[in-house]
């Protein structure tokens, strides 16, 4: 808590960036350990129930999984009955509210390292303003007073950098689960699209 008010007012946004990321970063790893549960043995007997029209087994297998994918193949079974067309539209749709699932909240997250800098760069220029006001008031005689300035100034710049370094590293991990989940939708699911066309 000291600390906190060592580093004057720009340590309350600090923190509240801080419980942020530390929010979206477990909500994410979350949502990819329970939705990312469709592996390429799953594709391969429901790609076998395909090719022999066994469509509601397929569904009924299909029908156990959270994966976007999985729910991406259910709607195309569904369409199956439906024209070329049509079922190329809903799978359009059905492939851009999946890929809104998979990245949600991971622009905010991106962004979140660079407002944690600028904000550890603000409480630097606060810091010093600070410093060159007591100067102005008391001179140089006080070293006590000049301290408290400069230790405000480093601690919101350590702490913005303490915040933004790991959620670059944390980020950058889960934008590349999110792109190898989307890689492999749009692999799966063409693939089961031609077998129904």
């Amino acid at each position: 808590m000291n600390y906190l008010v060592k580093g004057g007012p720009v340590m309350i946004p600090l923190f509240l960036v801080s419980l942020l990321a530390l929010t979206l970063i477990i909500e994410r790893f979350l949502y990819f350990k329970k939705n990312d549960d469709f592996n390429e043995n799953d594709f391969k007997i429901i790609k076998a129930m395909i090719i022999i029209k066994n469509y509601s087994e397929a569904k009924s297998y299909l029908s156990k999984f959270l994966s976007p994918i999985a729910k991406t193949a259910l709607m195309l079974i569904d369409s199956v009955e439906l024209s070329k067309d049509d079922r190329e539209n809903l799978l359009d749709i059905e492939s851009m509210k999946q890929e809104r699932v998979i990245n949600r909240f991971l622009p905010i997250l991106k962004i979140l390292p660079n407002l944690a800098t600028l904000l550890g760069l603000l409480g630097t220029v606060t810091g010093m303003i600070k410093n060159f006001m007591i100067v102005a008031q008391i001179g140089t005689g006080d070293p006590t007073a000049l301290a408290s300035g400069i230790s405000e100034a480093l601690i919101t710049t350590a702490t913005g950098l303490i915040i933004a370094i790991p959620t670059v590293f944390f980020y950058t991990l889960l934008d590349n689960k999110a792109d190898n989940l989307e890689k492999r939708l749009y692999i799966f699911i063409n693939e089961i699209n031609k077998i129904i066309l």
